[in-house]
This record gives C-alpha cells, structure tokens and sequence, in this order.
C-alpha cells in the first residue's frame, strides 16, 4: 500500500470544500484557498480536486448547468437544484427501499451507484 504525501495545498482544497454545503465550483474553491495560500495555482486545484474525488474523500457533482461542483457529504443524498438561482440543496431523502424495488426489477444487473436531481424554483425564488 502507497502511503498518501502530506500535501500544504490538498489540505487547503480538502478543508474547504468540506467547510461549505454551497457545492462549489473549482474555481470558487480556488479563490477560497487562495486567501489561505496566495501562490497556489488553478491547476493545482482542479488536480488535488480530482484526486480527492478518485480517493473518494469528495464528490464530484456533474449537474444540468456542465460545471463540475464539489460535496464534501458523501453519504447517500439527493439534490434540489432551483433554476432561478443555481442553488443546489442536499435533500436527505432515504431511497433505500425504492432502489432495491428497482433492482429486483432489472434481473441479471447490479445497481452500483445512484443518482437523483430535482429542479424547480426554491422558496426564496418563489417569493421574490
């Protein structure tokens, strides 16, 4: 087993992505850190994201909008995307019981992973 170098900067991105339930973008992470650590480069943070993501510390959001966003809560949730706002809120919906009723359905596949967006206009939105 490869023992993981300490990294100044992946300790930076990984703290402030998990500092947030904004589900930010790289860049908004990166100009976060940058207020930490002046010198850090964009690159750096699109690469220490993508590492953190494969090392499944993150996840990487792929939404309706094409701009990868990132979420420090991995356990299984749902998100609510408004379409007025671009706000994206963590649902904590339990799908358990559905996901296994559509697995019994579908013989001979394995579900792996899942995902669920719902879009619509948020409350703040709606009354504005």
């Amino acid at each position: 087993m490869v023992k993981e170098r300490y990294s100044k900067q992946r300790e930076a991105i990984f703290n402030v992505v998990m500092s947030t339930d904004t589900h930010p973008t790289a860049e908004w992470v990166y100009e976060t850190v940058r207020e930490e650590l002046s010198s850090i480069s964009l690159g750096t943070v699109y690469r220490n994201l993508n590492y953190l993501v494969r090392k499944r510390k993150i996840r990487e959001l792929n939404l309706a909008d094409d701009v990868a966003r990132y979420d420090g809560n991995k356990a299984t949730h749902f998100h609510y995307i408004c379409t007025e706002c671009n706000t994206i809120y963590d649902m904590d919906y339990e799908a358990g019981d559905f996901i296994e009723s559509v697995s019994e359905r579908l013989p001979g596949f394995t579900v792996n992973s899942h995902k669920l967006e719902l879009y619509g206009t948020c409350q703040q939105c709606e009354t504005e």
